[in-house]
């Protein structure tokens, strides 16, 4: 029997999707795809909301998402929404700290409209930069703890 695939799993919620995803009964964060990473958008609901009721797009701070096809939150597709630029759907580089296999740093980012990885050993060029660290959904609460009392409820 195939499973139900979660809205953050789906084709349709490519870049300028929004999801809701409750991370505690009866609190609702929202989620948008940029080409590199995904956004938060700064305020909170009691529940899903309509399209039309989301008070903005732009996202507030970026990370990076896993989800498991086992992930059990409760999430809602909302939309999908135009970028106002191609700049704006780019989302925030980040880079990978250097490994075993592979011993420089790895940045991700936008070049010419289309997405690049590039390797350097100089950690200045990473300074200042987003360090990439994949949260699933069930931990989205551990990210936001501290925007409970920052953004609004609605």
């Amino acid at each position: 029997m195939a499973s139900k695939r979660l809205p953050l799993n789906e084709i349709n919620v490519r870049r300028g999707g929004v999801v809701a995803v409750e991370i505690q009964p009866n609190l609702w964060c929202y989620v948008r795809e940029f080409f590199l990473c995904y956004g938060f958008l700064p305020f909170f609901s009691e529940r899903p909301l309509e399209p039309g009721e989301l008070p903005t797009l732009k996202a507030e701070f970026f990370f990076d998402l896993w989800c498991d096809p086992n992930e059990s939150t409760p999430m809602e597709f909302i939309a999908r929404f135009d970028f106002e630029s191609q700049e704006e759907s780019y989302g925030e580089p980040y880079f990978t700290a250097p490994d075993i296999i592979d011993n420089c740093y790895r940045i991700h980012e936008i070049c010419d409209g289309l997405p690049r990885m590039r390797k350097t050993k100089d950690s200045d060029q990473v300074s200042g930069m987003r360090k990439q660290r994949r949260f699933q959904p069930h931990e989205f609460i551990d990210l936001l703890r501290d925007k409970l009392a920052e953004w609004p409820t609605i």
